[in-house]
């Protein structure tokens, strides 16, 4: 009887067990939008991510050589990850929809934080060379030509060597920064807008496959005027941030007004193309009348200022030879409009 009791609290002991795994595996946000494919790793098996494909701490996503991959954890938090880019969930503790730590790290690739709702202060962003502090925050973060690039586009960060205590400030405008072995050290203008310009395609390209207005706010500024998850165009041109770029000017983070945007908002989409020129009006076909009506037998002339026997009304021969004559008439190919 006393090994029956026994086995049974085991038993019990290893229910509870398994129950409080099961709770851990908490949903922390979904995967809103994936193009083409990507997959994700959780508990060492590999899974297709899908959209709305639930989230969970300790999730590995990795992205192709052309994917993208936007998620949104549950206070809002968006993240744009780029092109052939690995992501770890690494620490997710939320109390309701509020996070009490939310701790991403990029293993590689690319990728653009915009801050939810939470606390600023539960926010850490980790690369392999730099730990990151979140102020309420637009932050590019990428591998580019050799180096690890944080790029503050709107409010500000921390940014502090990894594994140390050695930090500083950066605000939006401010130069990019990666770390060399020497410390901390600038990135040029030209690395920079590389980055901007791969995650602004990526979040283009994100909200267009889930038909949503990729100029639209996004994470905790949508409904609120705030940060949006494209600043639009090329980066800024404050500071470090590289602006009158090929492909048109920075975006100074004033305030545009763009469909109720008020910071950091991407452009207008472009006006439609015209409509085909096909009217007489569009042509320019001008109605006179001097010259005589288009011969109905012609169907084509190649304008040269001269013709042949066809040519009416007769005109005077320059050269019999060759049936070339003068004419004061010039015709082109016959269609409907003209």
């Amino acid at each position: 009887m006393r090994l029956n009791w026994g086995l049974a609290i085991l038993g019990a002991v290893s229910l509870c067990g398994g129950l409080a795994g099961i709770a851990r595996a908490e949903t922390i946000g979904t995967a809103a939008s994936v193009v083409p494919a990507a997959d994700f790793t959780r508990d060492n098996v590999i899974r297709t991510l899908t959209i709305n494909e639930a989230l969970e701490q300790d999730d590995r996503i990795r992205t192709s050589s052309n994917g993208s991959i936007r998620v949104r954890f549950l206070d809002d938090t968006l993240l744009t990850i780029g092109p052939d880019s690995e992501i770890l969930l690494d620490k997710f503790v939320f109390d309701g929809t509020q996070a009490k730590n939310l701790s991403i790290e990029v293993l590689r690739g690319a990728m653009r934080f915009v801050s939810g709702t939470s606390p600023h202060n539960a926010y850490e962003i980790k690369t392999p060379v730099a730990t990151i502090g979140v102020r309420g925050t637009v932050v590019d973060i990428g591998y580019v030509n050799d180096h690890w690039i944080h790029n503050t586009i709107d409010g500000g960060i921390i940014g502090c060597i990894r594994g140390t205590s050695t930090c500083q400030n950066y605000k939006a405008g401010d130069l990019a920064f990666s770390i060399g072995p020497s410390g901390f050290i600038s990135i040029n203008a030209s690395d920079v807008s590389k980055l901007f310009n791969k995650l602004d395609q990526s979040h283009f390209t994100l909200a267009h496959a889930v038909g949503q207005d990729p100029g639209a706010p996004t994470g905790a500024a949508a409904g609120q005027g705030g940060a949006t998850g494209s600043t639009g165009g090329n980066p800024g041109n404050n500071g470090g941030n590289p602006g009158g770029t090929p492909g048109g000017p920075g975006n100074d983070n004033s305030n545009t007004n763009l469909g109720g945007c008020t910071s950091n908002c991407s452009p207008p989409p472009p006006p439609p193309p015209p409509p085909p020129c096909t009217t007489p009006a569009c042509l320019g076909v001008v109605t006179t009348a001097s010259g005589p009506a288009f011969p109905s037998f012609v169907d084509f002339f190649r304008i040269t200022g001269t013709g042949g026997d066809n040519v009416l009304p007769q005109n005077t021969v320059v050269n019999d030879n060759n049936n070339l004559r003068v004419t004061d008439y010039l015709y082109a190919q016959r269609s409907n409009t003209t």
